[in-house]
C-alpha cells in the first residue's frame, strides 16, 4: 500500500505541475490528450482527493477518483494506479475497467497487457486474446515463465481459456516463433 501511496503522490504532484504550465502557456489544444469531460482543475482535483484518500486508507473513494481520471485522460499512469487499487479492494469490474484503458494505451507494456489477459481471460476469452497477442508482440524472452505464472494463479475455467486462447493465436501464427 505504501508503494501505491507514493506513485500517487508523485504522479498527482506530475500531473498538476504539467496541467498548471499547459494552462500558463495557454498550450492546451482541443485535441490534446485531455479530453473535454475532465478540464485540467478537474483532474488535478480527483487526484489530489485521489491521494488524500490513500493517505487515509479510504481505498474505495481513491479508486472512484483515479478511473474518473484514466478514463478522461487516458493517461496511462493513472490508469496503472486505478487497476492496482481495484485489486487491491477486491473491485473486478474496475479493474478490468481500468486495466483496459491501461493496455489500450499502452499497447507495449508487457505488465498493463498480462494483467489486462490475466483478469478478463476467465470471463472473456476473446477480449483476453487481444492483449495477449501484444504480449506476445512485446517480445519477452522469458514470457512462457510469466504465463505460466498466471495459469496457475486462474481458476480451472480461466485455465482453460488462457489454453485455448494460446493455441488459438499460435495456430494464426505459425510462421512466427
Amino acid at each position: 500500500m505504501n508503494n501505491i501511496r507514493t506513485k500517487v503522490s508523485v504522479t498527482a504532484i506530475l500531473l498538476a505541475i504539467n496541467c498548471n504550465f499547459a494552462l500558463a502557456a495557454n498550450k492546451v489544444a482541443p485535441t490534446s490528450v485531455v479530453t473535454s469531460t475532465l478540464s485540467h482543475k478537474e483532474i488535478l482535483t480527483q487526484l489530489l482527493i485521489a491521494d488524500l484518500a490513500m493517505q487515509r486508507d479510504m481505498p474505495e473513494l481513491a479508486l472512484e477518483n483515479y478511473i474518473r481520471v484514466a478514463k478522461s485522460t487516458h493517461n496511462t499512469e493513472v490508469a496503472q494506479l486505478a487497476t492496482e487499487v481495484a485489486i487491491q479492494t477486491s473491485n473486478l469490474s474496475q479493474a478490468i475497467n481500468a486495466a483496459e484503458i491501461w493496455a489500450q494505451d499502452a499497447p507495449k507494456d508487457l505488465q498493463a497487457q498480462l494483467i489486462a489477459t490475466t483478469l478478463l481471460v476467465s470471463t472473456s476469452p476473446d477480449k483476453a486474446s487481444k492483449y495477449l497477442i501484444n504480449a506476445f508482440d512485446a517480445k519477452s524472452v522469458d514470457i512462457d515463465q510469466q504465463l505460466l505464472v498466471i495459469m496457475s494463479k486462474l481458476s480451472t475455467t480461466g485455465q482453460t481459456n488462457l489454453a485455448n486462447t494460446v493455441f488459438k493465436i499460435a495456430e494464426q501464427r505459425k510462421k512466427d516463433p
